[in-house]
């Protein structure tokens, strides 16, 4: 089958269809109508992207909402794709740009001269097409704060380890890279503005900015065992249950995590490290059956 044919922007849009996990295929026609088929300028946080023809400005965390996809899932695809030579991606001051090759195959160029039609349009065609344009421009809009949000977060990230958010960030502080970690963060129960703060804290023991954010990952799951005995929120469904009130003593604190593993209530697997999962079982307060019974490996 040769040929091509005209998508609306809008038909992601229209409500005659249920929403539902795309498919590979319309993943990749998403990206085609999201590219900028002229050169434009986008706003995300406070940065400006110049985006190119063909371009498209996303993070992983934002294509996995809008696919409906797992974040693994959507870092598969786009490595496929750029494995085949479907797209190119770069990175530049944290902002993930992909490059749709051979767009011109996807997307006529428009050429001056040509008519699209010799009759006059009628005033429903133009308030039509005036309102379509109005609806198109506003998600646009809708979409370039959803990414500023997506995105800024790790810029802030980078910032409070002491990286220059201006700077081309190392492959370990890139979105996709940091994306996981910060998820990790959040299911532990810190909140965005909390994850910011210990990593602000977490430069008085460590003056140079860690290499990424796996060099975090203690510090930030610790602090979310302390902050769990206060008020920071934990994850849905266990903000009653996973209170833990924690005391200054190892020993006691330990007995404390070891009762509530033990017992009727909810502890998030994510905030026991591998050093208090050693360390309660090398003092015999739990069995590795119940660690595996409550998905603590």
């Amino acid at each position: 089958m040769a040929g091509t044919v005209n998508i609306a922007r809008s038909l992601w849009d229209d409500t005659t269809f249920r929403d539902s996990e795309m498919s590979q295929r319309e993943a990749w026609i998403w990206l085609i109508v999201h590219a900028a088929w002229k050169p434009r300028v986008t706003r995300i946080g406070n940065l400006e992207i110049p985006l190119r023809r063909a371009q498209v400005a996303a993070s992983t965390r934002y294509l996995a909402k809008a696919w409906r996809w797992s974040e693994p899932k959507v870092r598969r695809f786009l490595d496929m794709l750029e494995n085949r030579q479907r797209i190119t991606r770069a990175t530049d001051a944290g902002i993930t740009v992909l490059t749709i090759c051979k767009y011109d195959v996807y997307q006529n160029r428009p050429r001056d001269g040509d008519a699209v039609t010799t009759q006059e349009p009628t005033h429903y065609q133009r308030t039509s097409d005036a309102n379509e344009n109005k609806g198109e421009r506003k998600k646009a809009k809708e979409e370039e704060g959803a990414q500023a949000r997506e995105v800024e977060d790790f810029i802030l990230l980078r910032s409070a380890v002491g990286l220059d958010p201006n700077a081309a960030p190392s492959r370990y502080w890139l979105d996709e890279a940091v994306e996981p970690w910060v998820a990790r963060w959040r299911k532990a129960g810190l909140t965005d503005e909390q994850i910011l703060a210990e990593a602000k804290a977490s430069r008085s023991k460590n003056p140079e900015p860690p290499e990424g954010p796996k060099a975090l990952n203690a510090w930030m799951l610790q602090a979310a065992m302390n902050r769990s005995g206060a008020s920071s929120p934990l994850p849905e469904g266990a903000k009653a249950q996973a209170k833990l009130k924690l005391s200054n003593s190892p020993q006691e604190r330990l007995q404390q995590l070891a009762d509530r593993i033990n017992g009727p209530d909810y502890v998030p697997p994510s905030t026991v490290t591998n050093t208090m999962r050693d360390a309660l079982l090398a003092a015999d307060l739990v069995t590795r059956e119940k660690l595996r019974e409550r998905q603590i490996y």
